[in-house]
């Protein structure tokens, strides 16, 4: 199925991107080919899920954030802009 499309040039955003289904959206995201800048508010889980996750080739960037502050969810879009210039 990845012969017919990819999202190779894409980039997503992934709130809760170190557990449960934030984190499937983040492997299956990478895994079709996007580049993904993740969340979640526990840093070293984030820091960890970056590691492991770039040793499996994937395009990614981990940020934490608790996106239910207005301060962190300024301080995500920053992140958003540095990294992903072209948005």
């Amino acid at each position: 199925m990845k012969e017919r499309w990819t999202l190779e040039g894409r980039f997503a955003l992934v709130t809760g991107g170190t557990k449960g289904m934030g984190r499937a959206m983040v492997e299956s995201l990478a895994g079709w080919g996007a580049e993904v800048l993740f969340t979640a508010r526990n840093g070293e889980e984030v820091k960890n899920a970056e590691s492991r996750l770039r040793t499996e080739g994937f395009k990614v960037h981990g940020v934490a954030s608790d996106v239910s502050l207005q301060a962190e969810r300024d301080k995500l879009i920053e992140s958003l802009g540095g990294l992903f210039p072209r948005l």
